[in-house]
């Protein structure tokens, strides 16, 4: 076969090339524009039903991100140190903290940007004492639940809200990570509204319920004056057996190691802490930033996310 034969085959080639690229890339095209208005319209409605079951919903207030921030109301009391009050109890005030409907710092020393209730310097009990008397006689009206907690405290109140609902703050009752015969203050614990009128009312002014000059600690001794009028110390742990309220370190909990005072053991270390967590302890400031942002900022893709229900009451 000759040149001459051969170049026009070649351009015939070329030519087919050149038209079966024209017809795939116009096909293409049509494919392109037919998906690409279907996909922003489902990229808009995945991102609204995200903002709509994960993020927290703003009331009007703009300060308690939470849809039962209103029928839940959660009055949160922070012990701290005085020395600490700058470097870690503002920054329980910039990040979970706001999330509660009232915030109050209880410790010796006075700050006008934090709120800060002086109350006398003491131990743990005679401190605890002074604080639940006055949030009785100050604001018991403007909360039905009551959550002590310390500097080094990080709170999801949503999860604590949640956990709450089932629970009417007329039933004396409380909850906390529970220790043998008592609970552990390290991760707070909360008290319905009846509870703090029990202690408050009846146990405080019996000697014989409640020992008030006690050198021993905050958590034994509030157990047993709550005990001695009638208030329960409810299970907070999930149906899985997992804590809510994490008294130690996380870090603890993440690797082979356990308390042995822990009355509730989980089956596996890695499985301690329950998936709607209540509370850690011992959280550096940085820290509570970082959970902030990782809890209500950071989002994954391609995560089926069924929207929760609030169980009945």
């Amino acid at each position: 076969m000759t040149a001459e034969t051969l170049m026009p085959e070649r351009k015939r080639c070329l030519l087919l090339y050149f038209i079966t690229g024209l017809v795939i890339g116009a096909l293409l095209a049509v494919v392109v524009s037919f998906w690409s208005p279907y996909c922003r319209e489902l990229i808009k409605s995945n991102t609204r039903y995200r903002q709509s079951h994960l993020i927290a919903v703003t009331n009007n207030n703009k300060n308690i991100p939470t849809d039962l921030s209103q029928t839940i109301r959660v009055l949160c009391w922070i012990v701290s140190n005085g020395k600490h009050q700058k470097s870690r109890a503002q920054h329980v005030k910039r990040t979970w903290g706001r999330r509660c409907n009232k915030l109050i710092f209880v410790s010796w020393q006075n700050d006008q940007e934090l709120g800060i209730k002086p109350e006398d310097s003491g131990n743990s009990w005679s401190k605890t004492q002074a604080a639940l008397k006055y949030i009785y006689a100050n604001h018991l009206d403007e909360a039905d639940w009551f959550f002590r907690a310390d500097d080094q405290t990080y709170a999801i109140m949503e999860n604590m809200r949640y956990f709450l609902y089932n629970y009417s703050p007329e039933t004396p009752i409380y909850f906390g990570h529970k220790v043998k015969d008592h609970i552990s203050a390290n991760a707070g614990y909360v008290l319905s509204k009846a509870a703090l009128r029990r202690f408050v009312e009846k146990a405080l002014p019996n000697d014989k319920l409640c020992i008030r000059n006690s050198t021993r600690t905050e958590s034994i001794e509030l157990s047993e004056c709550l005990e001695n009028v009638g208030v329960i110390l409810g299970d907070s742990r999930d149906r899985h057996g997992c804590a809510r309220f994490v008294p130690f370190r996380l870090n603890k909990y993440l690797t082979s190691w356990r308390r042995d005072y822990t009355i509730f053991k989980s089956a596996e270390d890695l499985t301690c802490c329950s998936q709607p967590v209540i509370a850690y302890n011992f959280v550096m400031p940085y820290k509570m930033y970082l959970l902030d942002h990782f809890i209500y900022h950071m989002r994954t893709n391609n995560t089926a996310i069924a929207p929760i229900s609030l169980p009945l009451r």
